[in-house]
């Protein structure tokens, strides 16, 4: 390092651009290796020239802050028909292509991203199948972290690097896990919830420093996005959504490193901390609540039947403003009042896709 430094200095080499390819974590390049303050740091090595430009990538917005100060450029998304070429590019049958609204549904559900598009244009083509019939499967929750999750072959890439959307977001999980285990815990969290319209106070507990470090170091990748501020909502409250793709990601690492159960278990537990039984004295704070418990009871492998019934009874007690149990001496048309709610409501669940224990019923 210290020969190319010094070779790229001394301005003998002519005009020079180098590259510093997925500097995701600044420490690396900023900190000393041994912790020893005099020891030279890898960032030491780079080349300060006249002649020369040095380009950092990254998918950190706190990293590129760290080595470039101001200098920070940006690069928007794909838009609408750079998408579209790039899949057409991909795509072995053309004739798909003529699918248009198939087409833009998929693309609006890859969020323009070159690695996903490439991603499913590769088992598109490897399968013989239709675009509307790869967005089937990519709506199917029983199939759509595997299908993310598929391996392909791309020349275009070096060959150690990871060749699926889902492994290549991974490095950056495990970046965030070394750097703010509080912004590695909210997006284990998120993971198990709904998508959208995630109130901050349902995140887990941190101190003020913490949650604000935590949801930028989120942001600074581009995981969560936060909401504009509406008049309903809840005074001093936040909400973000994150991308359907990303909590894909967040859940197959999750179930690769086998904590899944362990989260949608906290954060079954954290919605009833939020929601004692007897309702909130906030109307506004519960419905923000309630989206996200009737998303985790419709996760197939995510709570038993008894956690499912326990949290809904928690978050629905509220609007049924009666206790959903019986009491004994309750008279029988008190009791077929509640036994009609119960239908009512479970009907109004099977709508939303969850579907409740006969118990409960």
């Amino acid at each position: 390092m210290q020969l190319v430094k010094s070779k790229l200095d001394s301005g003998s080499s002519g005009d020079w651009l180098m590259i510093v390819d997925n500097a995701d974590d600044a420490s690396v390049l900023l900190s000393e290796s041994d912790g020893n303050p005099k020891s030279r740091r890898l960032s030491d090595y780079l080349p300060r020239s006249n002649r020369g430009k040095i380009i950092f990538t990254t998918r950190s917005r706190k990293a590129a802050e760290n080595l470039t100060h101001s200098n920070v450029i940006k690069l928007n998304d794909m838009d609408g028909a750079e998408a579209r070429q790039l899949m057409a590019q991909r795509l072995s049958e053309k004739a798909l292509l003529e699918d248009e609204a198939a087409v833009d549904e998929l693309l609006g559900l890859l969020m323009y991203l070159p690695l996903a598009i490439v991603q499913a244009t590769a088992f598109i083509n490897n399968n013989g199948i239709s675009i509307a019939d790869y967005i089937s499967l990519f709506r199917e929750p029983s199939t759509e972290v595997r299908l993310f999750s598929k391996h392909f072959e791309d020349p275009s890439r070096y060959r150690e690097m990871e060749s699926t959307i889902a492994k290549t977001w991974h490095i950056s999980f495990n970046q965030i896990l070394k750097q703010d285990r509080l912004a590695a815990d909210y997006l284990s969290f998120i993971a198990c919830i709904d998508r959208v319209n995630i109130p901050q106070s349902l995140l887990p507990l941190g101190d003020s420093l913490q949650q604000v470090e935590a949801i930028g170091t989120l942001k600074g990748y581009a995981f969560i996005t936060e909401r504009k501020r509406v008049p309903q909502q809840p005074k001093g409250e936040k909400f973000f959504d994150i991308h359907r793709l990303v909590q894909m990601a967040s859940m197959s690492w999750l179930q690769e490193h086998g904590e899944w159960t362990t989260w949608t278990s906290k954060a079954a537990v954290r919605l009833e901390e939020l929601v004692p039984y007897g309702g909130h004295e906030r109307k506004e704070a519960w419905t923000a609540y309630l989206s996200h418990a009737v998303h985790m009871a419709g996760l197939d492998d995510a709570l038993d039947e008894t956690a499912k019934t326990s949290l809904l009874d928690r978050m629905l007690a509220p609007q049924e403003q009666d206790r959903l149990t019986v009491p004994p001496e309750m008279p029988r048309s008190g009791v077929s009042r509640q036994m009609g709610k119960r239908s009512r409501l479970s009907r109004g669940l099977a709508k939303m896709g969850v579907r409740l224990s006969k118990g409960y019923k």
